[in-house]
C-alpha cells in the first residue's frame, strides 16, 4: 500500500508503532506466538540502563504510511506480531 500509494519521502522514516515493550516482553511473546515451550527465557540485567525506544519528529507522516499500509489505526506491537504467519 506504501508503495502503490507513492507514500515515500525522502530521508530516514521509521514505521513507529502505536505502542512500546521491553525486549523481555518482546522475546516472550514471539515465543508464546511461535508455541516454543522448549526454551527458557531468562531476564538478566545488563547492569547499564539504556532507552532504545524509536521515536518519530514526525506524526502526521507515520500515521500516513500506517494508513498506506492498510492499518485504520497505528498498531500496537504485540498486534504485528500476532500477524505473522507460521
Amino acid at each position: 500500500g506504501i508503495v502503490e500509494s507513492q507514500g515515500f519521502v525522502s530521508g530516514v522514516q521509521h514505521l513507529i508503532p502505536g505502542d512500546t515493550v521491553t525486549k523481555s516482553q518482546l522475546v516472550n511473546h514471539i515465543a508464546r506466538k511461535t508455541n516454543r515451550h522448549d526454551i527458557e527465557i531468562v531476564d538478566s540485567p545488563s547492569g547499564t540502563e539504556t532507552d532504545r525506544t524509536l521515536a518519530t519528529a514526525n506524526s502526521a507522516q507515520n500515521l500516513k504510511l500506517w494508513t498506506n499500509a492498510g492499518y485504520k489505526t497505528i498498531p500496537n506491537i504485540f498486534d504485528l506480531v500476532d500477524e505473522i504467519e507460521l
